[in-house]
């Protein structure tokens, strides 16, 4: 049997359950801040805890940059040599932002619900085109690491489409994330899951990439 490498890699922190979209495949039910998150202070406490453990942090949110203070947090993480990874919807990844982001070298992932035409119909009008310039802007100063995706059956026909979307924005990766029961999706995961065959479908699709 091949030996398991059960080392801890990385930390994910879900820093704000704020968010300005409310999509229907939400796992957190976001909208709000929650009255409990964790205060500037106290995320640097995280911080200089996970660079002790020598690993990776990776901030997603719901929407990282809705938090007033995450330029000053990632700055941190750069002092503190913590290598950082955030994922974002990008409306709020303007050139200024994506500037900070670049000194602080942390690296972006943009969060997509699909195509434009499945993305403006969940995330409203705007949200892919914000999208992608933020994908672009952050490629302009070599800190996108990828896109990523829900995998619904939404898009589970478009793969193909969405791989070479990725491509040409010059994302390092694509993430094809997995739908999960929770938040706003409980009521209706079984309408927006795919099916064995479909997920099979997908898997040879990427794999022939």
């Amino acid at each position: 049997m091949p030996e398991v490498d059960f080392n801890l890699k990385y930390v994910v922190w879900s820093c704000t359950q704020a968010c300005n979209f409310h999509c229907l495949h939400c796992a957190k039910d976001a909208g709000n801040p929650l009255p409990n998150e964790l205060n500037t202070e106290e995320a640097k406490g995280l911080l200089r805890q996970v660079a002790e453990l020598g690993v990776d942090l990776f901030i997603a949110g719901v929407e990282p940059l809705l938090r007033p203070d995450i330029t000053e947090l990632t700055g941190y993480a750069a002092q503190l040599s913590l290598p950082v990874y955030l994922k974002t919807n990008g409306w709020y990844l303007d050139e200024r932002m994506a500037d900070h982001l670049a000194a602080s070298r942390t690296q972006v992932i943009v969060g997509m619900s699909g195509t434009e035409e499945v993305q403006e119909r969940i995330r409203g009008k705007g949200s892919y085109r914000r999208a992608l310039e933020a994908a672009q802007l952050c490629a302009e100063r070599g800190i996108l690491l990828g896109l990523s995706f829900w995998l619904t059956r939404f898009t589970v026909d478009h793969v193909p489409e969405l791989v070479e979307l990725a491509i040409s924005v010059g994302a390092k990766e694509l993430s094809l994330a997995d739908y999960i029961p929770q938040g706003r999706t409980k009521e209706i995961y079984k309408k927006l899951v795919p099916s064995p065959e479909e997920y099979e479908r997908v898997l040879h699709q990427v794999g022939a990439r």
